[in-house]
């Protein structure tokens, strides 16, 4: 059996127990046999592309490497890969332990980092309706999750699905106390927020606007306002 096939058979296999490894591991095949392709241009001495192309594609190959192996390192810390086998796990109940919110709030979290774009929007949903249903889990949100990854969703080139969805979680977040809010701002929320505000239809704008009202709401934070509306930050 060839390494490639090895690979496909364990991420095969890995399938029917995470379904957040197989897609990292096919991306991560797909890159090693490019490499192998690369190598062995490389060594022939007949082939004629350019050494500039040839370096430029093997920075790319390098970049993507680094990027997979650095989500396969993300998701064996998270703790979700022996234990999630569902697309979100299911949402701890209101006497579940704080342990067991922790895990699915970096569950959450693990797959809006590195799941594509149904794990993404499932995570999305269910961190919403965590916040909506327990504002008390806002703090323990704000600590435990990866909120520059949340704040990355925001972004105007997101997929437009998952930017109304995570505008609507940092509405919720930055509602719900100082801590969050604080984590919010510090995290860099308020210039893509005003962008939303400016470029968006109304219902996304309006999710945008609580957003920024409560961030604004400290007097410190309302100077980060004036800095973003003047130098379009």
């Amino acid at each position: 059996m060839t390494w490639q096939a090895d690979v496909e058979k364990k991420a095969t296999s890995a399938c029917q127990q995470n379904p957040l490894l197989p897609p990292l591991l096919l991306a991560l095949l797909s890159t090693l046999r490019r490499v192998e392709t690369l190598c062995q241009h490389c060594s022939d001495a007949s082939f004629s592309r350019g050494k500039l192309l040839m370096q430029s594609d093997l920075d790319m190959a390098a970049g993507w490497l680094s990027k997979q192996i650095n989500d396969l390192e993300l998701l064996l810390r998270s703790g979700v890969l022996h234990q999630s086998t569902a697309i979100v796990l299911s949402r701890p109940n209101p006497s579940s332990s704080k342990e067991e919110l922790t895990f699915f709030i970096k569950d959450l979290f693990t797959r809006l980092q590195i799941g594509g774009l149904e794990f993404k929007r499932k995570g999305l949903e269910s961190l919403i309706q965590l916040l909506s249903d327990d504002d008390k889990s806002a703090a323990l949100v704000a600590k435990e999750g990866n909120v520059g990854c949340l704040i990355s969703l925001l972004d105007l080139n997101a997929h437009d699905s998952l930017r109304e969805l995570a505008v609507h979680a940092v509405s919720l977040l930055v509602s719900s106390g100082d801590l969050p809010r604080k984590i919010v701002f510090e995290e860099g929320a308020l210039g893509p927020l005003l962008r939303i505000i400016d470029y968006s239809s109304a219902p996304i704008k309006e999710k945008a606007s609580i957003a920024v009202e409560s961030i604004t709401a400290d007097p410190d934070k309302g100077k980060g306002l004036h800095s973003c509306g003047v130098h379009h930050c």
